[in-house]
């Protein structure tokens, strides 16, 4: 492998920068061959990116130093940051209608709790934020074609997941916001199943028995086992060197990680 040097002012400044040595059986450039080809919106994508990321690598005086060119990483570490936050907020938890708001409530008396607080609610904003910024990266570099399909349809499948994360999440707090997330949850339900009255019933008789902690540990459940999954598959991912970013930040299992290697 021997290194080409890239044009900076060209439009293919985020094309590949390594040459192979040997020709493939098609004959040609190899690089060329290799490359997605691109239509004239994808191009147009790019060159508004570009103007983007040139300004900002003129503002940090550095390329090396550009948060775009690291989208992918910077998802990673909000992932964990999100991941660890929680752990810490989860041991200040109670699980009760009454005093589930309370307890959440009390976190705003003590600094520390209160800083992990406002880091875990907004690590997570900028996680959805990075991460389709990601992809947008991907999308005008046509990362998403070949044996990439995978990682690209499963980055859009772990983004939801991501967003139905969240909403657990403000769910968990038990404000009004949370509340009407869970009657808005049951209407759901009932508008296309009978699942819809078993969870009413179910709720109501929870809350008349004074047995909250059965529904706030499940839903704290779900929450962390969702979390689990998107911070387990990025770091599956990210061990393949044929795995795309947006695959690993929002990949929708290990599983389909897995497979992805083998196709890759």
């Amino acid at each position: 492998m021997i290194p080409i040097s890239a044009d900076d002012e060209s439009d293919n400044e985020h094309a590949i920068t390594w040459r192979t040595t040997f020709q493939n059986h098609n004959g040609g450039d190899p690089v060329e061959n290799w490359l997605p080809r691109r239509d004239r919106i994808l191009r147009a994508l790019e060159r508004i990116a570009l103007i983007i990321e040139r300004g900002v690598n003129a503002l940090v005086g550095s390329r090396q130093l550009n948060p775009f060119y690291h989208s992918g990483v910077i998802a990673v570490f909000l992932l964990v940051v999100v991941s660890l936050s929680g752990i810490l907020i989860s041991f200040y938890y109670q699980f009760s209608f009454s005093g589930t708001y309370l307890s959440v409530a009390r976190m705003e008396d003590h600094l520390v709790m209160r800083v992990m607080r406002a880091l875990h609610r907004y690590a997570s904003d900028a996680l959805i934020i990075v991460s389709l910024l990601h992809a947008y990266r991907i999308f005008f570099m046509a990362r998403f074609k070949n044996a990439r399909w995978l990682a690209w349809v499963t980055g859009f499948v772990m983004t939801g997941v991501l967003w139905f994360v969240g909403v657990t999440g403000y769910a968990l707090v038990w404000d009004t916001r949370g509340q009407t997330i869970i009657a808005r949850f049951a209407e759901f339900l009932k508008s296309f199943s009978t699942w819809g009255a078993a969870f009413a019933a179910w709720f109501l008789y929870l809350e008349k028995t004074n047995q909250g902690w059965i529904f706030f540990g499940v839903l704290l459940l779900v929450h962390i086992l969702l979390t689990l999954a998107c911070c387990c598959s990025s770091t599956s991912c990210s061990r393949s060197p044929s795995a795309d970013f947006f695959g690993c930040t929002s990949s929708a299992s290990i599983a389909l990680c897995g497979f992805q290697k083998i196709i890759g």
